[in-house]
């Protein structure tokens, strides 16, 4: 919802993604200015999503990819916006990275309530996975499955970023649960 999307840039959040199942066209063609009227730092940024011509089209700092997404990126050169890419194994990562992404996401790191088909990833597949990506400087992000009850353990991880969708809401209407939140994932 637009509310939403307000209420993660007024909190600071340093990447919002506009997940577009079910969004109202209108919402997609003006969450980047919604958001940018509302972000507290300049360097917040929104990403779409699953398709690259509307993130292009409507001026979105990025757009994030799912692997079966990436039929959207052939015979494009490399994107004027950022480029992420999940990933849930090696044979994944391997075909993310030649894309040239600015970041890669790996998960589930834990079961997840939102996409209960995703398999949690393996432990040793995050650790050199994440490695593999600091040596090429790709920015790294944790997904699936992030809570009050797992964020602790996720922290631990060699991830740059760490991505939750549940709890948004919830932080957007509870300013208390917004605080303890904040405090645990710094």
């Amino acid at each position: 919802t637009k509310e939403a999307l307000v209420g993660a840039a007024a909190l600071g959040y340093p990447l919002v993604q506009l997940r577009t199942k079910g969004a109202a066209t209108a919402l997609v063609e003006n969450a980047p200015t919604f958001f940018r009227a509302t972000k507290q730092h300049d360097d917040q940024r929104i990403i779409l999503n699953d398709d690259v011509e509307a993130a292009l089209r409507f001026g979105y700092d990025g757009v994030h990819l799912g692997q079966g997404d990436l039929a959207q990126l052939e015979g494009k050169s490399k994107l004027p916006i950022a480029l992420g890419i999940s990933t849930h194994n090696q044979d994944e990562l391997d075909i993310a990275l030649e894309y040239q992404p600015e970041y890669v996401a790996f998960g589930a790191l834990f079961a997840s309530t939102t996409k209960s088909s995703v398999r949690v990833c393996e432990h040793e597949f995050v650790l050199t996975g994440a490695a593999r990506c600091s040596a090429l400087q790709v920015q790294t992000v944790g997904i699936g499955g992030i809570s009050p009850n797992t964020i602790t353990a996720a922290k631990q991880l060699p991830l740059d970023y760490l991505a939750f969708v549940q709890w948004v809401d919830r932080l957007l209407l509870d300013q208390q649960s917004a605080t303890e939140w904040s405090t645990l994932y710094r």
